[in-house]
């Protein structure tokens, strides 16, 4: 399985935040963002990315739970899924977890292959994130 790596800056396309009334600053939230991938790796380069993620936080603590794909620029798609960490420090918030492919089209369609991913909120808008893994076309 070949080894690859990069990194991407997600802009946020929409977010949906609610209190749950449980405990105290305890939220549930729905995103959507999206980015172009930067890589060595010639599949992913240049890649339109959109996640749609849930979380559950307390306190700005939690978990991120989602979905991804990556629109190639032959029009070749994969998809997969990922869970993560989110951890909140002064007004910064970090994310730290795994990210697992569950299918695609085209080049992608046998894709099995799994990593790991790192992100940081630079905005209230804007994220940063890196990421690595394997993969197999199959």
């Amino acid at each position: 399985m070949p080894s690859f790596s990069g990194s991407y800056s997600a802009k946020l396309g929409s977010q949906t935040m609610m209190a749950v009334s449980d405990q105290t600053d305890h939220m549930i939230g729905v995103s959507v963002v999206s980015a172009i991938q930067k890589t060595s790796d010639a599949n992913w380069n240049g890649a339109h990315l959109t996640v749609w993620g849930t979380a559950d936080t307390v306190a700005g603590n939690g978990e991120q739970r989602g979905y991804f794909k990556n629109e190639h620029l032959n029009g070749d798609v994969d998809h997969g899924t990922f869970e993560a960490k989110l951890t909140m420090s002064g007004n910064e918030a970090t994310l730290a977890g795994t990210w697992r492919f569950s299918g695609g089209t085209g080049k992608f369609a046998k894709i099995t292959g799994n990593g790991v991913l790192n992100g940081k909120q630079t905005s209230p808008t804007d994220s940063d994130a890196t990421w690595s893994g394997t993969y197999d076309l199959g």
